[in-house]
């Protein structure tokens, strides 16, 4: 599940703009008008962390085109429409918000629009606000402090693994387990650290088994994301 501030403390909250577009979900606001928006931040762990966007004003295909010309990315379409749809961005280089988190920084929005990328934090009292803010600037030489203000904790949209809460309710206690152990077997990750085969024997399991429960959980978080897209798109969580 995705981390929370702990209740009744204060936090400063930092809203960075960005402009490359080296950044796919900066990218294709630049070249093309398109929206987005990141509904969850997945860490897979070794740098690599899967961003789940969705997107408007665009075919989520473009997405995809723009990731595999830019150096450390990849791209995927969940679900898509002619103008919008769901695309999950993998960021094995640089990710703005799993830079932010490993500093103590909890991120709560990323979206683009207008040709401009925004990540917003919230950083505990507990930390250097300075030296987080700091360091973020110097790392990504495109971004811009926009504000910097106290405020109360937001819920964060980082996750710290392949059962965020997209979908999770819906699954079997089999088919979570199944997942679980594909994510921390490295599956996912960008290249995969194992494969089918393995990953089946490791459980026991058929091959046909194990990916009958893995496109079963991973249709319930897909389709936990398809209902999410059919909302307004919000910049303003």
């Amino acid at each position: 599940m995705s981390t929370e501030s702990a209740s009744g403390h204060g936090v400063t909250r930092v809203e960075f703009s960005l402009t490359s577009p080296e950044y796919p979900f900066v990218g294709v606001s630049v070249e093309d008008g398109g929206r987005m928006v990141l509904e969850e931040n997945v860490v897979r762990g070794d740098g690599i962390c899967s961003e789940f966007f969705r997107v408007e004003g665009v075919r989520p295909e473009r997405i995809v085109e723009l990731a595999e010309v830019r150096d450390g990315f990849d791209a995927r379409t969940l679900a898509g429409r002619e103008t919008g749809g769901l695309v999950e961005v993998i960021a094995a280089d640089d990710c703005p918000l799993q830079f932010l988190a490993e500093r103590g920084a909890l991120p709560v929005d990323a979206h683009s629009v207008d040709g401009e990328g925004r990540v917003v934090a919230d950083i505990p009292d507990s930390e250097d606000v300075g030296s987080i803010v700091r360091e973020f600037l110097e790392s990504h030489p495109d971004a811009v402090l926009v504000s910097k203000r106290s405020g109360s904790p937001a819920r964060s949209i980082l996750s710290g693994g392949a059962t965020s809460e997209f979908g999770a309710d819906a699954m079997t206690d089999r088919q979570r387990e199944v997942l679980v152990a594909a994510q921390e077997a490295g599956y996912y990750d960008w290249p995969r650290e194992t494969n089918g085969s393995e990953l089946a024997e490791q459980l026991d399991v058929t091959p046909p088994t194990l990916h009958k429960h893995l496109r079963a959980a991973e249709g319930k978080i897909v389709a936990d994301f398809v209902e999410r897209c059919s909302r307004p798109f919000e910049t303003d969580r």
